[in-house]
């Protein structure tokens, strides 16, 4: 290795180091001066290889009666110190910030498995109204933002409506 690329491959490692939560992987050179093994989902400089994180599924289309609760789940791999961010895309909504709450609205809260090997971070939405259907997006706080969508589709609950009849009689 060069003196240059020795010198920044220590800024590098100077700079991760303070990330204790990043995923390296140290990589052999193949003998032709390329390194052998990476990901295509990583950021490399000389032989110290940094996986970016990465979304392991998609977030699925979900049909809720209004009135019911809603659970939307967002899984990524590699997060590192990078965050996860949930927003409604009509409304212009940023909902939650990692395991922070951002939006005034009570029916919204988030969870996440930190034991899963694929991290998944869900959005809670209790007692569903109409104006909660649309497109949720989850994103990843990365230089370039990764991010992925859900649509939310909310009907007319049959038994609020029985309920508003019955109550309307009286």
């Amino acid at each position: 290795m060069g003196y240059q690329n020795l010198i920044g491959a220590l800024l590098l490692l100077i700079t991760i180091a303070g990330n204790s939560t990043s995923t390296l992987s140290l990589t052999t050179s193949n003998g032709s001066g390329g390194a052998g093994g990476t990901s295509s989902s990583s950021s490399s400089f000389g032989n110290v290889v940094v996986e970016e994180p990465e979304f392991t599924d998609v977030i699925e289309n979900v049909t809720v009666p209004a009135g019911r609760n809603v659970k939307l789940g967002c899984s990524v791999r590699n997060l590192g110190s990078y965050k996860v961010a949930w927003m409604h895309f009509e409304q212009s909504t940023i909902l939650t910030v990692h395991n922070h709450v951002i939006t005034r609205n009570p029916r919204i809260s988030v969870t996440h498995d930190k034991h899963d090997k694929h991290r998944t971070w869900y959005l809670h939405i209790n007692n569903v109204h109409e104006e909660d259907k649309g497109r949720y997006m989850c994103q990843i706080n990365t230089v370039a933002a990764k991010t992925q969508f859900g649509y939310l589709h909310v009907v007319e609950s049959i038994f609020l409506k029985y309920v508003e009849l019955v109550a309307s009689l009286n």
